[in-house]
Order: C-alpha cells, then structure tokens, then sequence
C-alpha cells in the first residue's frame, strides 16, 4: 500500500529489533531511549540522593553500537559524535571493560576478550533521553551476546547498575515504574502511545537543575497513581503527568521554558519534558494527529522533532 504521508511530513522511528547479526562476527545492537512520562521527587535520601518516582517508557528512537571482536582484550571505541566525551568516561566503554574484568576473573586462564565497537548517535546528549545509560545497556547485551557469556539479566542488570542508576531500566521491559535513586523497577503494561519528541538546542546539566531544585519550594506533588491511567485515552494521561523538575530546569536553562511555550501555542496540547531536561515532547494515542502535530511544528520553524512511539522490547 502506497504511503499516503506528504513528503514534507516527518517520518515515524519504527520499532526495530534489538540486535542483528552482521558478517564476520560483528553483531548490531540498539540502544532506545526513554521518556519519564511522569516524574515526581518525593524529597532526599539520607545517601544525598533524591527519592524519585517515575513512570518511564522506552521508545524507539535508537543509538547504534556495533561490536566486533578485537584480540589480545583490546578494548576500542569510536563514535560519530563530539558530544560525548572522553572515550575512558564513555558508558558504553565502561560496560565493556567491567563486563570483561568481571569474565576474566570468573575464568581465570581465559584468553581475554577483546572489542571494538562504533557507536553511532542519534539520541541528544543532555536531553533527558537516557542514550548513555542505554547505550552502556546495548553494551552489556551485546557483548554478552558477542563474548558467549550467558549471564542472565538478572547478573546484567546488577553489573549495569554498577555503571549508573539509570541502566537497568534499559534492560528491563518497555515501561517500568522506576523508584528509589533510580534502580527499584516494576514492569509496567502500557498501552501502544505515540509521542511528538522535541530536542531544544539546550544542553542541561542534571547536577545543576537537581540543585535549582533544592532551592525551590517543595512541591508535594505525591506519588503518581498509575492506576489512574487505565482505561484513560493517551490523550487524557497528559492532565494526570507532571515533572517535578521542569520549573527548575526553565531556571537553568530559560530554552526549554520558550520552546514549550512555543510547541504548546503551535499544537494546543500539553507539553511534557523528559528526565532532567531539556527534551520535550507531547503524547498522541492516534498516529495520523501525531503526524499533523509535527508538521504544525515544522511549519512554525520547530523543526527539531520526531515522530516516535513506545518500543516493544
């Protein structure tokens, strides 16, 4: 069936599968990113932490890390992208060289492993779409995978967690309820949404915006009553949503308070920011509104957007 979309109209990321087999034992793994649909900050923790609750969903916007085996337990990375630091701080690297030292010392005498992987971005760094935690995830199930280590998910995960709160959540399954620092996760059974994701030129520091945060009021928001969403059409869930950390990411960072200002008088329709910031997007149950959502942007000059919708792995 021919595809009845204008050729101006923003093309959907569709759902992709999470590793394919490339020649020569080179394997492709996607790393998703995320949007915390909800996220509420219910104080700090004694660690200094703060005690989150988040409902958060996958979707299928993908960074692309490609692995082939190197000898002699090299450990090689190259990205495509500036953006994303030293390569000994990289997660993805990091993964990898802890994946390895874990193997190696589970089986003393083995010849050791050995990787280069290309990482290829496409998730904005800064954004509060989770593509390091990801791509640091994408690692560990690859090279799993690569390596011929059979450790189950249970083992990633606590591996993962070693690496940041936030990457187990990208081993676990499409939607999750995400509490504690990060790491105390519940599976959660969503519904298929569509989503209009916009990435403002604005690169937030998490350290800083949790920092505007403290100096601000609390809130009392409450915990998020995802029962609540049952039953509710996509399009309603946006009055039951908030982010506790939207007021003090428009303090640091005054783009994101004009560009949602911007989308939401273009699309009349809740505007959402994910994480910490700075991305923002607004949430469709129907995919021909979404598509008319992101061309109204685009005709205003918004043109930093895509059409994504919630991954199924």
């Amino acid at each position: 069936m021919p595809d009845s979309r204008a050729s101006s109209d923003p093309p959907p990321s569709p759902a992709l599968p999470q590793w394919e087999p490339l020649g020569g034992r080179r394997l492709l793994v996607r790393a998703p990113a995320k949007l915390n649909l909800s996220l509420r900050v219910m104080g700090r923790r004694p660690d200094g932490f703060h005690e989150l609750d988040s409902l958060v969903a996958k979707i299928t916007l993908y960074d692309e890390l490609i692995l082939a085996p190197l000898p002699d337990g090299r450990l090689e990375l190259t990205c495509d992208s500036p953006d994303v630091g030293p390569i000994e701080k990289n997660l993805a690297f990091r993964a990898a060289r802890l994946l390895a030292e874990h193997l190696g010392s589970a089986a003393p005498g083995r010849e050791a492993r050995g990787v280069s992987i290309k990482l290829h971005k496409r998730i904005a760094v800064g954004a509060g779409l989770g593509g390091g935690s990801s791509d640091a995830a994408a690692a560990l199930v690859g090279l799993n995978r690569l390596w011929g280590a059979h450790l189950g998910n249970a083992q990633l995960s606590a591996l993962g967690g070693r690496l940041g709160s936030d990457v187990p959540l990208f081993l676990a399954g499409p939607a999750s309820r995400m509490r504690g620092r990060g790491e105390v996760l519940v599976p959660v059974a969503l519904p298929a949404f569509w989503a209009v994701l916009i990435c403002p030129p604005a690169h937030c520091s998490t350290g800083k915006i949790y920092s505007a945060y403290d100096q601000m009021p609390p809130l009392c928001s409450g915990p998020l009553d995802v029962a609540l969403l049952e039953g509710r059409p996509v399009d309603q869930w946006p009055a039951l949503l908030k982010n506790d950390l939207f007021r003090a990411a428009c303090a640091v960072c005054p783009q994101i308070q004009d560009w949602a200002g911007r989308v939401a008088q273009t699309v009349g329709r809740k505007v959402l920011m994910t994480g910490s910031g700075s991305g923002l997007f607004v949430l469709l149950s129907d995919f021909s509104a979404t598509l008319i959502t992101a061309k109204a942007l685009k005709n205003q000059h918004i043109d930093r957007c895509e059409v994504v919708s919630i991954n199924p792995w």
